[in-house]
């Protein structure tokens, strides 16, 4: 083979190699990477003919907002009576209530939400501007 042949076949014009090399060999696994890829490609077989995982604890639960829990909700951002929501959860209804509302200072927010029973406490804090 000439010399032209030979450049001809191993590079195009733009000197891009146009020959195939065998792909490269991925580097070796750690004993944890190859016990991970296992597990990996376990699952993958596993779920394959459904389109996601499905677990078999509940995703969530929902429970509705009583039209007051709501109102006050939407009007926090711009209401001037109050900057602190409370929602409760009524377990025998399976609703979130208001609990009440309220004009704070922040240094008050641990006075204001109950230590005894759970709630859902949103804050709008208002910062003072000026001197």
């Amino acid at each position: 083979m000439t010399l032209m042949e030979r450049s001809t076949a191993s590079y195009c014009f733009l000197c891009k190699p146009i020959l195939t090399y065998p792909a490269r060999r991925p580097a070796p696994l750690t004993e944890e990477e190859r016990l991970l890829k296992e597990v990996r490609d376990l699952e993958a077989e596993a779920s394959r003919g459904t389109s996601s995982r499905k677990s078999h604890v509940s995703s969530g639960i929902t429970f509705p907002l009583s039209p007051e829990a709501q109102f006050m909700l939407k009007s926090l951002h711009t209401a001037t009576t109050h900057n602190l929501v409370q929602l409760a959860i009524d377990t025998t209804k399976e609703t979130i209530e208001l609990e009440g509302c309220e004009a704070i200072e922040a240094q008050d927010l641990q006075r204001a939400i109950s230590d005894s029973a759970p709630r859902f406490s949103f804050f709008v804090f208002h910062r003072k501007t000026g001197s």
